[in-house]
């Protein structure tokens, strides 16, 4: 059987939680506020090593699990990039900022628009010019602008993709 590998390159926040409530006895996924952490990782050190040591470790796992998913800034690029079906997930800096703020404060934390908005602007500048694993939109990927959409809509149009790629290979 053919291993169905869906990459998620997340601009923003949304789909993570809401694919995990859609898909919950699936998969396990991982925490939205990992994608601040790793972002830090590769700040403290961007060892060209160490990437290519997450890497190979990352192509470990998908070789021994069927029907991963997976998000990161690399995912469809380096880690994957003959994963059947890539998504790249992508929304206005306002929009991210917006999702971010609201999903702080929910959580009780005092945080400042701007300051949200210059932090994921600047991350974005990073990660696209840096010279190992840069945030590009995979050549392979469906492109999904979810600036308007809302959680449900984003989730509802990976998973029917899915389904009918799985439903196309049978």
């Amino acid at each position: 059987m053919k291993t169905l590998i869906a990459t998620f390159v997340l601009a923003s926040v949304v789909a993570t939680s809401a694919v995990a409530k859609t898909e919950k006895n699936s998969a396990t996924f991982v925490a939205p506020d990992n994608s601040v952490i790793c972002g830090r990782v590769v700040l403290a050190d961007p060892d060209p090593a160490i990437r290519a040591q997450l890497v190979e470790e990352q192509q470990s796992i998908g070789r021994e699990r069927q029907n991963l998913v997976t998000e990161g800034r690399d995912q469809g690029t380096v880690v994957f990039p003959n994963a059947e079906l890539k998504f790249y997930l992508d929304a206005s800096p306002h929009e991210r900022a917006r999702r971010r703020v609201k999903q702080l404060r929910d959580r009780g934390e005092i945080v400042d628009h701007n300051a949200i908005l210059s932090e994921i602007m600047t991350r974005d500048q990073r990660d696209s010019s840096r010279t190992v694993g840069p945030l590009a939109v995979p050549r392979d990927a469906q492109v999904i602008d979810t600036t308007l959409m809302s959680e449900d809509q984003v989730v509802g149009r990976i998973v029917a993709t899915a389904r009918k790629t799985q439903n196309q290979r049978k």
